[in-house]
C-alpha cells in the first residue's frame, strides 16, 4: 500500500510527496521510520523514498545557500507574520503559487489559502534525506521557490552525500493544480524506475490477494474516459444494491443476477451503454 501526500505535514508508511515548506516536516515525519534510530525493523513496510515538488530540505539556512542569488523563505516582503500566533500568510499568493493558472482558477485558491505555522521543531528538523534517496521535481516557472534555490538544495544535498533524482516541469509553485498529468507521470516514473525495489515489488504482489479479500470494499479504475467509468460504476452499485434486497451471499454474482433480472429502474440506456462498453474494452478480454 502507498501513500502519497502533499501537504504541510504528513506521516508516510512507504513512501511520501510533499510540497515547498512541507519538505521541512515531511522529512520531520520520517524520524523513526529511517537511518539508524528506524523502529521499523519488524514491520513488513518500509520507506523507500521521499518525494519533493518545489521544496525545502533541513538544515534551513544549510542547504540551498548555494543559490546564486539566495532567498529566505521566511522574508518578510513575501510574507505577512501573526503578531499574536505564530503563523503567517504569503502576501500574494496569486504571484508566489499559482502565476500559470487563469485569473479564475488563481482566485479560487488563493481565497482557500489558511495561515501557516512557521514554528520550526525544536532543534531542527530530522534530516531523512541522508537516508532515504529523493525525487525531486523541480518547477520551472516558480515564484514561490525559483528554479535557482530549487536547484541549489538539490545540489547542496548530494554534496552532503544524498541521492536525489531531479525532474523538470514548466510549472508554478502549484503544478498539482497546473499540470496534473505531469505531476501523476513523475510520481509514476519515481515509483516504476527511481525508488523500484524488485524484492520490495514482489512482497506487495504476494499481499495482494489479501488486500483485496479482506477489505470492506474495493474501487478500481481501469479506463480513461472518466464518464464512462462513472456511468459504469453507477450501474455496478445499482445492481449490488437491488441484489442485496434478497441475497447476501455475493460469491457468484454471475449466479445471483442470473436468477433475477434486475429492475427497469436500476437499468437505463446510458448507464447500460457505458457498462457494455467497458466490459468489452481490451483489458476485460
Amino acid at each position: 500500500m502507498w501513500l502519497w501526500c502533499i501537504a504541510s505535514s504528513a506521516t508516510v508508511f512507504r513512501k511520501e510527496k510533499t510540497l515547498s515548506n512541507g519538505g521541512l516536516k515531511a522529512n520531520g515525519a520520517l524520524k523513526g521510520l529511517v537511518g539508524p534510530d528506524a523502529t521499523t525493523a519488524k514491520c513488513s513496510g518500509k520507506v523507500l523514498g521521499l518525494g519533493i515538488i518545489a521544496g525545502l530540505l533541513p538544515p534551513v539556512g544549510k542547504i540551498g545557500v548555494s543559490a546564486p542569488v539566495p532567498q529566505s523563505h521566511l522574508s518578510q516582503d513575501r510574507w505577512m507574520f501573526s503578531n499574536t500566533e505564530p503563523t503567517m500568510l504569503p502576501r500574494d499568493p496569486t504571484k508566489s503559487f499559482y502565476n500559470d493558472m487563469s485569473a479564475e482558477q488563481a482566485a479560487y485558491w488563493t481565497a482557500r489559502i489558511r495561515p501557516m505555522h512557521k514554528q520550526e521543531m525544536p532543534g531542527g528538523y530530522y534530516e531523512a534525506w541522508h537516508h532515504v534517496p529523493v525525487s525531486y521535481l523541480v518547477t520551472t516557472n516558480d515564484n514561490g521557490i525559483s528554479e535557482a534555490q530549487q536547484d541549489a538544495i538539490i545540489n547542496d544535498a548530494k554534496a552532503e552525500g544524498g541521492v536525489v533524482f531531479a525532474t523538470r516541469v514548466e510549472a508554478s509553485h502549484s503544478p498539482f493544480l497546473s499540470v496534473p498529468d505531469k505531476v501523476v507521470e513523475w510520481i509514476r516514473c519515481a515509483v516504476e524506475e527511481e525508488f523500484n525495489d524488485p524484492k520490495e515489488r514482489d512482497e506487495q504482489v504476494a499481499l495482494m490477494r489479501d488486500v483485496y479479500s479482506l477489505s470492506s470494499g474495493n474501487l478500481i479504475f481501469l479506463d480513461v474516459d472518466l464518464q464512462q467509468a462513472t456511468s459504469s460504476v453507477a450501474l455496478f452499485r445499482r445492481l449490488w444494491r437491488e441484489a442485496a434486497t434478497f441475497t447476501d451471499d455475493f460469491k457468484d454474482m454471475e449466479l445471483i443476477i442470473g436468477k433475477r433480472a434486475p429492475s427497469r429502474d436500476v437499468l437505463n440506456d446510458a448507464d447500460s451503454a457505458a457498462f457494455f462498453a467497458m466490459v468489452f474494452s481490451p483489458w476485460f478480454r
